[in-house]
């Protein structure tokens, strides 16, 4: 740490962080971030949708990004409920791809993209905890060495992921009892994939031609996911807390669990035939959260660090983005102009909870949507291109989620138009089923 004050400090270096500390730096704003893993550093959610580019390009990591040779994602293909649906990112107007990337070395191209714009970031930085004050914040921290230390600063961003440092602190988190689940996940060496057409298609094609994101239904609203990446296929389990003991008694260990479940899981199961799990399983629990409030005192939560539901829908990562490029703009404008601080905090309080809102209604089966909710969307269209809402929209219907969609459409302002197509399941597949 060069200094003992700055004006703004970040916590965490994931996609959040990192894009709030780029666009901070670059308009001339003393920025510190503290990150508690020294990167590259492992992370789940790896399926990108294409509205991620916008934000790339606003930091300047574009170029970067596209020389990684990421797997591109063409779109994604849904069995639910014995009915298989696709949709296509080129349907929607994008002409640049989704990807399916590792996080490890994506959201090391993120951070290394703010140390280029001048942020100054220490890793294996442990924050223990933040104090607000009349000026502003100490954030008091323990370096990798365990001594403590403490920084004063403007405003806060907290970006801390899951860890929800402040959130936690202050006891603002609130676990979502409508999103009781638990996720296991692992990674495959090879698995077949379906490409754009619908045709099975070998691992080793996964790059001249690109794969699917695939989300197959497993009863009950849970869900499973598989995702083509460079060297291995990230594969995925969403599990109702009621479905918990059926899951835990298919083996004695983690890994044998997890294994009988994904060789059982209708359509998948038969791309997984040939492959071979490659290290462990993780698994995380009642993993949905919201805070009760986005802004406190002078800290701004973003990313994880402000909330996470069902991730079915690929939003995760746009939304941290999102929510980076957003709190950026409220602090650069609340430094510039003081006297108007609180209303660029309700602004991006309202703003964030918007689009949290929308993540939210993607992930609800029809039956469990709360009373407003659908209402309160109609105000996520000044946020969003037409296409973008289009996209997001469609995906209700690929889950058999959306029955409210074309009144949803409506209420947007959004013409009613053919979003995705129900395809027949590949005769290979069908005669397993």
């Amino acid at each position: 740490m060069k200094k003992n004050k700055y004006d703004v400090v970040v916590i965490g270096g994931g996609p959040a962080g990192s894009v709030a500390s780029s666009l901070l730096s670059k308009a001339g704003i003393d920025v510190l971030l503290l990150e508690k893993e020294k990167f590259p550093r492992y992370k789940v959610g790896e399926s990108l949708i294409p509205h991620f580019w916008k934000y790339t390009d606003q930091i300047g990591a574009t170029e970067a990004i596209e020389k990684e040779g990421f797997v591109k994602k063409a779109g994604g293909f849904v069995l639910w409920d014995d009915v298989m649906r696709t949709v296509s990112f080129k349907n929607f107007g994008f002409t640049r791809p989704a990807l399916h990337v590792e996080r490890d070395t994506f959201d090391n191209i993120l951070l290394d993209t703010s140390k280029g714009h001048g942020t100054e970031v220490i890793e294996k930085a442990q924050v223990k905890g933040v104090a607000h004050t009349e000026e502003g914040c100490i954030v008091d921290w323990q370096d990798e060495n365990r001594e403590k230390r403490s920084v004063a600063c403007r405003y806060v961003v907290d970006a801390s992921g899951q860890a929800a440092v402040v959130s936690r602190q202050y006891d603002l988190i609130e676990y979502d009892s409508d999103f009781r689940f638990q996720a296991f996940w692992g990674y495959l060496d090879k698995s077949e994939y379906l490409n754009a057409k619908g045709e099975i298609t070998d691992f080793s094609h996964r790059h001249d031609d690109p794969p699917m994101t695939l989300v197959s239904s497993t009863g009950d609203w849970g869900w499973a996911w598989q995702i083509v990446q460079k060297e291995k296929v990230s594969v995925g389990l969403i599990v109702p807390r009621n479905k918990l003991p059926e899951y835990k008694a298919g083996g004695e260990t983690l890994n044998e669990r997890f294994l009988t479940a994904i060789h059982n899981i209708p359509f998948t199961k038969d791309l997984l035939k040939n492959s071979s799990l490659v290290g462990n399983v993780r698994t995380i629990k009642d993993y949905a959260y919201t805070p009760t409030k986005m802004v406190h005192e002078h800290t701004f939560l973003a990313g994880d660090a402000a909330a996470f539901f069902d991730p079915i829908n690929s939003e995760g990562i746009t939304i941290a983005m999102y929510a980076g490029s957003l709190v950026a703009w409220a602090i650069e404008n609340a430094l510039k102009n003081p006297k108007r601080e609180g209303f660029y905090k309700r602004t991006y309080e309202d703003q964030l909870n918007v689009r949290l809102d929308l993540f939210r209604l993607l992930a609800f089966p029809d039956e469990m949507i709360p009373e407003g909710l659908i209402d309160k969307i109609t105000r996520s269209a000044k946020n969003q291109s037409n296409n973008e809402n289009y996209l997001s929209l469609a995906q209700l219907m690929l889950t058999q989620r959306g029955r409210e969609f074309p009144d949803l459409l409506k209420k947007l302002g959004l013409e009613e138009k053919e979003v995705y197509q129900e395809v027949p399941i590949p005769h290979v597949i069908e005669s397993s089923l």
